[in-house]
């Protein structure tokens, strides 16, 4: 197969390319997946969904045949352990040490060192034991190329983490037969691993180790240990637990780090407390009544004054707030509007006055005046950008950021370029002063709106996008817009990074979360304050339905006949959120309807309660009545498990296991007899059709050939009459058994029209093979290959309605 005619198996799915037979096809798969993981905005992203169901795919990715697709497979992996949610790695990390301790560490050198780093990312989570236990088999391998492999892997992780975090009894345990090894490579990387070991563990190592060996290996490990310097050895790479546990110093650097961030919002606080000591001005009796008027005239000295007039009232500290709905409606029509570059720049300083004056208040006008700023921005004088810029600036403090983004990013992709940059520069200006993150919905929207820009044909936008670019990600952080600066190429790319380099922010990172509880590592039994059985904090409750609403303990049973129902609580949502009223009697799961459990006396509620004030659960347990339970039908509730004591309807769930293994059983043998039914239906089907064609192989002439045969003897029959005189005598030819032939439809095919040849007067007719009389016989084989086809569309049908069944079965 040419070059040209390559299937694409790009088209595929990824999954089905990932275990494709093609190696090709493999990469490929291997190759995207490392681009979608490195691209990943958070660690649940949909990329991820593939592994957290299926773990077991990454044991065929890093054990693949090919060497340049177990290399992707690898790299792969690595950005799977840094991008993915630790429960996703958690899942895969035994067999994925396992594929990497058979096939990887012996493959190429960058291949292996991939693998080393996928070891350490997989301890970094949260313990070393499920990293470490899957290679110490191959420690005992035959081939010494595998064994020699794994103790340099274990040898550079114990450097980097320590023995602290690596379990070094199992190790120690492996030296003895290391050192006896007959390969040297082998006991070289022993001897090496040996040092790192005793960094950490000292003396207690050689009278462990010591015993075992040589004379002359324990001399050069003396000599060994001699020469480590006297330090302490300190931990090279830490789990992530471990990351907020930060020395002193660390702790004063980060201090000195956020030490302009608190002054910052310090200051703003004790700029609130003195705008609410400032005594209030009401503006709105000071503005003039024909304003709207005046602005609607034709001289522009007239619409200049006014506004004139106007700003001073409306520079006051504190505003008084009112309705201004219908001020900075005739502002921003004048700043869009007018033709007088002095009205917009006055226009504009009221707006800036008054946004100050307002503060918080006015951000329901905030939409409407950065708007007409932008809008108007297209003016290249350099005094009207100032004053436009600073009442952008002044609206925007007043509004949070994220409601605002999206009028602002609106005019990206306006045609005029004066307008891009300063939408872009008022971007880079909201960057520089917001304290809280935006929002991931703001971030996407302004990094589709700024991207495009980077690569406009005008110089200033592109600059201006390219700051943007930087300063959002100073703020947010690369990998958030990784994905939205993938296509742009790499001039670009360094310029924004320029950018982000020489940024400055005040926004505070977000706070680092400790991963959730996922290890496998065992955890010391922590007993509760005052539990009815100490084994409950070491065997946690069975979960069963909302709708329980007996016991399935018998020792209860003896002990309370009755179940008060004045149940107290402080709080209704204590248990989760308040469900509606259940439509049936709820009866305990597991519990079978003749059960003695359901013999108890009745259990009535005292008093109605109010709808809403409690659960579900407890709702169903006070309108439960168990002497009417066998009239109601099972049902199985769909939500929550609540608060009651399932540990003592642990009986009840088993038995419901039970059945429900039993229904399974009963619907395999069902399937079982379905495909049997199915197989004999295609059985009799087969023979059907072969008999039928025998039937038509061996069925005679029809009737309606017998009587076109008839037909053609009386028309020879009536020819033979008509003719007269010698020259008009028939030459008819007789057949082998005596019998004349008539004319045949083979014969009006294959000469004239009327099926004779004319000869002067003289005609001749063709003789046709005898045909065999239409007999009643004839007319039972018929019917019969009617009968049959007949239960041919019955088994078809049959046929049709047990793949019906079948399908049903299955889902």
């Amino acid at each position: 197969m040419s070059q040209d005619q390559e299937e694409d198996y790009t088209k595929l799915p990824l999954e089905t390319r990932i275990t494709h037979k093609v190696w090709k096809a493999r990469l490929g798969a291997y190759e995207e997946l490392n681009k979608s993981f490195s691209l990943s905005g958070s660690p649940t992203d949909s990329c991820f969904d593939l592994w957290a169901r299926q773990p077991d795919l990454w044991r065929s990715v890093l054990a693949d045949s090919n060497v340049a697709a177990q290399g992707a497979g690898v790299t792969a992996f690595v950005s799977f352990c840094k991008y993915a949610d630790p429960s996703y790695i958690i899942k895969c990390r035994e067999l994925a040490a396992a594929a990497i301790s058979e096939k990887c560490l012996t493959s190429r050198v960058s291949t292996k060192s991939d693998a080393i780093e996928a070891l350490m990312l997989m301890i970094e989570v949260d313990t070393a034991a499920p990293v470490i236990e899957p290679l110490l088999p191959s420690l005992s391998a035959r081939s010494p190329k595998v064994i020699t492999a794994n103790v340099s892997a274990i040898a550079d992780l114990i450097e980097q983490f320590g023995t602290k975090i690596i379990p070094p009894k199992p190790i120690v345990g492996q030296l003895k037969s290391l050192f006896g090894h007959a390969d040297k490579n082998v006991r070289h990387e022993t001897f090496r691993l040996t040092v790192n070991m005793f960094r950490w563990i000292g003396e207690p190592l050689k009278t462990s180790v010591f015993g075992d060996l040589k004379p002359v290996q324990v001399k050069e490990l003396e000599s060994s240990f001699a020469k480590l310097p006297s330090d302490p050895p300190k931990q090279q790479r830490l789990l992530r637990s471990q990351v907020p546990e930060q020395t002193e110093d660390g702790l004063d650097n980060e201090k000195g780090d956020d030490d302009d961030e608190s002054n910052d919002e310090a200051n703003l606080q004790e700029e609130g407390d003195e705008f609410d000591l400032i005594e209030e001005v009401d503006v709105i009796p000071k503005i003039d009544s024909n304003l709207e008027t005046v602005m609607s005239s034709t001289k522009w000295k007239e619409r200049k004054e006014a506004l004139d007039a106007l700003v001073p009232v409306l520079s006051q500290p504190k505003i008084k707030d009112d309705d201004f709905f219908s001020l900075v409606a005739l502002l921003s029509k004048s700043i869009i509007k007018d033709a007088n570059i002095m009205v917009v720049m006055n226009a504009a300083n009221c707006i800036t006055a008054l946004a100050k004056g307002l503060r918080l208040n006015y951000s329901k006008y905030a939409i409407t005046s950065v708007q007409a700023l932008l809008e108007r921005s297209k003016e290249k004088k350099q005094n009207v950008v100032e004053t436009l810029s600073s009442a952008m600036d002044a609206v925007c403090d007043t509004i949070p950021f994220d409601d605002v983004s999206e009028p602002i990013c609106a005019f990206s992709n306006n045609k005029n370029p004066q307008i891009k940059i300063a939408c872009f520069n008022l971007l880079t200006r909201c960057f520089r002063k917001v304290l809280h993150h935006p929002s991931k919905s703001s971030i996407e929207l302004c990094s589709k709106s700024c991207v495009p820009g980077v690569s406009d044909t005008f110089e200033p936008v592109r600059s201006s996008a390219a700051e943007a670019l930087g300063t959002l990600m100073k703020l947010v952080g690369e990998r958030q817009l990784a994905v939205h600066m993938e296509s742009l190429d790499e001039i670009r790319k360094s310029k924004i990074m320029s950018f982000f380099e020489s940024a400055t922010v005040k926004a505070k990172a977000p706070p680092k979360t400790k991963p959730t509880s996922t290890t496998t590592a065992k955890k010391p039994d922590t007993k509760p304050v005052a539990p009815p059985k100490p084994k409950t904090a070491k065997n946690p409750p069975l979960p069963t339905s909302s709708n329980s609403a007996v016991s399935a303990s018998p020792k209860k049973k003896t002990s309370s006949e009755k179940l008060s129902l004045n149940m107290e609580k402080p709080n209704a949502f204590e248990n989760g959120p308040l469900m509606p009223r259940p439509t049936t009697r709820p009866v305990a799961r597991g519990l079978t309807r003749n059960s003695p459990l359901l013999n108890k006396p009745a259990l009535k509620s005292t008093s109605p309660l109010p709808a809403g004030t409690l659960n579900q659960t407890v709702q169903g347990i006070k309108n439960m009545e168990l002497d009417d339970a066998a009239h109601q039908p099972l049902k199985l509730s769909k939500t929550a498990p609540t608060h009651l004591d399932l540990e003592e309807n642990r009986g009840g769930s088993i038995q419901e296991i039970a059945s429900l293994n039993e229904q399974n059983e009963e619907l395999k043998i069902l399937l079982s007899l379905e495909r049997e039914e199915k197989t004999r239906l295609q059985r009799e089907l087969a023979d059907v059709k072969k008999e039928l064609s025998t039937l038509r192989d061996l069925q005679p002439s029809s009737p309606l050939n017998d009587r076109r045969s008839a037909f053609l003897r009386r028309a020879n029959s009536e020819m033979a009459d008509t003719s007269t005189g010698p020259s008009n005598r028939l030459d008819l030819l007789q057949s082998p058994l005596g019998r004349t032939r008539p004319l045949s439809s083979t014969g009006f095919n294959q000469h004239s029209p009327l099926g004779v040849s004319k000869a002067g007067n003289n005609f001749s007719f063709q003789k046709d093979p005898p045909k065999r009389p239409f007999s009643p016989r004839s007319n039972v084989e018929w019917n019969k290959a009617i009968d049959l086809t007949t239960r041919l569309k019955q088994k078809i049908n049959e046929m049709k309605q047990t793949d019906i069944r079948h399908q049903g079965m299955i889902h």
